[in-house]
């Protein structure tokens, strides 16, 4: 600090033992409360007054938590300034510094002061500075600005050099306050040159401190907020990302889509359908919440309440319609017949009954009344015949024409499509509107079958500048829906009139062109691009509204690929179009262009063509060179270029390797003595090496030399250690096992292809068997490498042990089998038999865990292989919820049938593929649903076949959903091709 910075004052009473009062900080404190002092103390504490606590509990409450020990005296002192001595303590224990030893620093401070440690501290630090004239001013009061500085320092934020000059603050502390003010921190206006009091510290420092508790995370409700949704709340802001969410009715998993709330704090759990009534389970995970389960009834839907939409009526009573709008138990809008309900009607002004007549959205009154006039008071009664609830509603009798003003909203698009946009056929759109008659009231639109452009409702007169765009208009259910024209795109006016008033509204109506491809971005350059080779870069296809486009819908002819040499360079799109694929001639560089033929933009790829790529180097890997006689290992190998890229086996096809097996014998390769390997094989499959003479140590030579003249590239030595005799090995199963009791009781493992899994036809036990890899070790935890032979026997044992079935030949595999108990899962112990080097015994026990949950749906996938070989086109997991996978995926539908039940093995063009929790495929029934956004008729029979007929037409979409029992789904869109 400066001295330029300080003006002294009077200080007022401070009562303070030698070394003051001392702050005992938590580390996890120090940062906030340095922050706390300045960015939280000098701003308005109209807030703080709000609070519950005041200044002096906030004070006790820090004092009771061991933030502060207190004052000597036991009081308070809030009203005390902090004199610069002081509050280099504080600034101290904020940075968590020891106490300095140097020094002494400045002429006014002596090392029989109580704060001298503290100054030296702070000082060393950088945190703090003298006057320039060698006094640190230490009885002097801190001021605002002063403690900004040294807050900024703690905060460890630059100073803004050249900052201007701040208002009410001294030119020193313009960079410090343009820190502060830069992030974000402090509000401008400040009374910078004001002294701090203790109180304004201890209020925000008690606001920090109860802020800064971490509290743990908890659910404080789960209900059902609708007919197809739950919410959950919970007592903090929650990391979305982190939270699953499984809503199950008994067994049956139901998907819901998670729609988080801008603070974090609540989620609305959406299902697509409503959910059935019933006792549900709903399990919050990945938030280690104390509580994650919860239980929840699902009532059927019904009527809670209703209300008339409209509340005039016109004096022509014959054509006086009024809506009657259903509310269920949640307060959601349910739709209701008019004739559920008996009405009554009276005209309280003229003291006339009415008499009414049921409609299905409604009522209407019956006929012309005499003396019932404009202005009238009509008084309007429902009554729910199945349950005697009550609607009533006041209106009032206006005139025919006496509609005032009309306002348009947005467009409401449906779900899932971001803008309104051609399409192929014409459709119906909701214009949301506001509809007021003479007496300001908000009104409904008679509903009105649906009729061209210009036409008159309830007397406004709609037209529009475009008919082919705007075709249609239609009122349902008090509901306005606008027609857009089949294949129309750009802009129309919806053209409102109202005689009555002579006002016009307008509501322009936006229709985007169908989406194209608009640019591509092409991905970084991964590897070299050598002569002769060839590098993939990740490309992003955009259309013009800045969507991007998924591979399987990118029209490659909207593209033209050009290069500046030809012979250098080409390029073109990959056979799954996910990248650009650059083909290198001869070496050289070129300029690669590839043009959007929609929008004319160009991206670009400077291209520079390496000397042909030729391996330089390869690494070898083996699990264990450590391996006793008889054992066997496999040395696998991978190739690089001169350039450190990984090579293919086909772009080292002009290379292969020769593996020696040393002279002595002492292990042997396959193929030995001298072995040639293709580097294919090499990659793909390695070479065997089988120890031999115990206790020693040797050589295996691997070379890569070129095949045509055996001129050697690398050469490299694997040393085999095969351990002695007398090693002393200890044996574990390689990975903690569990597997599905999938036989039946007292079945063994003989019965195991026999056994189908309840009724899936082509499942057996088979299917579910697991592996039993056994590791052995020595004493320094180092893998050796058995043979098979050596695991002599294994035996279940115990209580248990009819639970599982070994293979009885070589004990490499184990199947579970069912039990009649009520247990969920049994623990299984196997007493194993092995074999040592010098070929004494030893017996050892691992664990083997059954579980008898039956197999169940567990993940969904769509596969398509466009009506040759079997191709995934999106292999995506799903497990809830709803996947759309690539449009186009069926390549012509057009009064064709494809099977959706079609696996792998056909020719068929789409087929989905049901795992169980055990990873084995699930001859689960499939349902589907299908529909279309096109004229043509689409239908989906009982067993999975699918069938669109004429009159569909070229870009229909038809979407294919899949649900498989436990309620996992996939949505397919495919687009029509003729």
């Amino acid at each position: 600090m400066r001295d330029s910075s300080y003006h002294s004052s009077t200080q007022t009473k401070q009562i303070f033992s030698r070394g003051g009062e001392k702050k005992v900080m938590k580390k996890s404190l120090s940062l906030i409360l340095a922050l706390a002092l300045v960015f939280g103390l000098f701003a308005n504490m109209a807030a703080a007054a709000d609070a519950p606590k005041t200044a002096e509990e906030k004070y006790q409450a820090l004092v009771n938590a061991g933030i502060l020990k207190g004052m000597p005296d036991g009081k308070s002192h809030l009203e005390d300034l902090l004199p610069r001595g002081q509050f280099a303590t504080t600034a101290q224990a904020l940075a968590g510094l020891a106490n300095g030893t140097g020094g002494p620093s400045f002429k006014d401070v002596k090392k029989t002061d109580w704060y001298y440690g503290a100054i030296e501290a702070v000082k060393a630090a950088g945190i703090v500075d003298g006057d320039g004239k060698g006094n640190f001013n230490p009885k002097a009061n801190v001021t605002i600005e002063e403690v900004i500085k040294v807050a900024v320092g703690l905060a460890k934020l630059e100073p803004v050099k050249d900052a201007p000059a701040v208002e009410g603050a001294s030119a020193w502390a313009a960079p410090y306050i343009a820190a502060a003010l830069k992030a974000g921190l402090i509000s401008e206006g400040l009374k910078y040159k004001e002294k701090a009091t203790r109180g304004q510290t201890f209020t925000v420092a008690y606001s920090v401190y109860e802020a800064s508790q971490v509290k743990a995370k908890e659910v404080l409700s789960a209900k059902v907020a609708g007919v197809k949704k739950v919410e959950v709340k919970f007592n903090q802001a929650i990391d979305a990302s982190k939270a699953t969410f499984a809503l199950t009715l008994n067994t049956l998993n139901v998907a819901v889509t998670p729609t988080w709330s801008d603070d974090k704090k609540s989620v609305i759990l959406a299902s697509a359908n409503n959910l059935v009534a019933g006792a549900y389970s709903l399990k919050v995970s990945g938030l280690d919440l104390k509580v994650d389960t919860f239980a929840l009834t699902v009532e059927a839907e019904k009527l809670a309440s209703a209300k008339l939409t409209n509340t005039t009526v016109k004096p022509n009573l014959a054509t006086a319609a009024s809506t009657v709008q259903g509310y269920n138990q949640y307060g959601e809008e349910k739709a209701v017949q008019g004739t559920d309900f008996s009405w009554t009607a009276f005209d309280k002004t003229a003291a006339l009954n009415l008499v009414t007549v049921a409609t299905a959205t409604g009522f209407t009154l019956a006929t012309d009344t005499v003396g019932v006039k404009v202005g009238d008071q009509i008084l309007v009664t429902g009554v729910n015949k199945a349950d005697s609830s009550v609607v009533v509603a006041q209106t009032v009798v206006v005139s025919d024409a006496a509609m005032s003003d009309i306002s348009f909203g947005s467009v409401v698009l449906p779900t899932g499509e971001t803008r309104l946009a051609q399409k192929a056929g014409a459709t119906f759109y909701e214009l949301p509107y506001t509809l007021k008659d003479g007496a300001g009231n908000s009104i409904k639109l008679t509903d009105t079958l649906a009729g061209a452009l210009s036409k008159t409702i309830d007397n406004v007169v709609f037209s529009t500048d475009k008919a082919l765009l705007l075709t249609q208009i239609k009122v349902e259910s008090g509901k306005l829906y606008v027609e857009i024209g089949a294949n129309q795109s750009g802009d129309a006016k919806l053209i409102a009139t109202l005689p009555a008033v002579g006002k016009v509204v307008i509501a322009t109506i936006s229709v985007a062109s169908v989406a194209k491809s608009d640019n591509i971005v092409l991905g970084a350059q991964t590897k070299s691009l050598t002569a002769g080779g060839t590098i993939d870069l990740a490309a992003t296809v955009n259309d013009q509204y800045g969507a991007v486009i998924t591979p399987a819908n990118i029209v490659t002819t909207d593209f033209s690929f050009g290069t500046s040499n030809p012979g250098v360079a080409n390029a073109g799109f990959s056979a799954d179009k996910k990248s650009i694929t650059i083909t290198g001639g001869v070496k050289g560089t070129a300029l690669i262009t590839i043009t959007n033929k929609n929008s004319g933009k160009v991206a670009t790829f400077n291209a520079d063509v390496k000397d042909a790529a030729v391996p330089v180097t390869f690494t070898f890997s083996v699990d264990t060179t450590n391996l006793v006689a008889t054992a066997k290992q496999t040395i696998k190998a991978k190739l690089y270029n001169q350039y450190g890229d990984e090579m293919t086996a086909a772009q080292a096809a002009l290379y292969q390797f020769i593996v020696k097996q040393p002279a002595s014998n002492n292990v042997t390769v396959a193929g030995g003595p001298t072995a040639t390997v293709t580097v294919a094989n090499m990659i793909a499959n390695g070479i065997e090496v089988t120890g031999v003479t115990a206790n020693t140590t040797s050589d295996v030579s691997v070379r890569l030399e070129k095949t045509a003249d055996n001129s050697a590239v690398q050469t490299q030595n694997v040393s085999f250690k095969v351990v002695n005799t007398d090693i002393a090995l200890t044996y574990q199963l390689k990975d903690a096992l569990s597997v599905y009791a999938a036989l039946a009781t007292s079945k063994t493992y003989a019965d195991i292809t026999d056994n189908a899994i309840g009724a899936k036809a082509g499942v057996t036990a088979a299917n579910y068997v697991k592996d039993l890899t056994f590791v052995a070790k020595d004493a320094s935890g180092n893998v050796i490498a058995i043979p098979a032979s050596y695991i002599q026997s294994v035996i279940a044992t115990g209580d248990n042990a009819a639970a599982v079935a070994i293979k009885p030949t070589d004990f490499a595999k184990v199947a579970g089998v069912t039990w009649t108990d009520s247990a969920a899962t049994k623990d299984v112990e196997l007493v194993v038999t092995a074999k040592n080097p010098d070929n004494s015994l030893q017996v050892f026990k691992v664990k083997v865990t059954v579980t008898k949950e039956a197999p169940k749906a567990a993940t969904l996938k769509a596969y398509s292989n466009n009506g040759t070989a079997a191709v995934l086109t999106d292999d995506v997991e799903i497990t809830d919820g709803k996947l759309n996978l690539a449009a186009g995926v069926v390549n012509a539908l057009h009064n064709k049938q494809i099977s959706l039940t079609a696996d792998e093995s056909t020719a068929e063009a789409l087929y989905f593929v049901v795992t169980d929790q055990y990873g084995v495929k699930y001859a689960d029934p499939i349902a589907f649903i299908a529909s279309t956004t096109g004229t043509g008729d689409i239908s989906v029979d009982s067993t999975g076949k699918v069938t669109v007929t004429t009159p569909a037409v070229a870009n229909d979409v038809v979407s294919i959903q899949a649900v498989d029992s436990q309620g996992h789904s996939v949505i397919v869109k495919v687009t029509v091709t003729l």
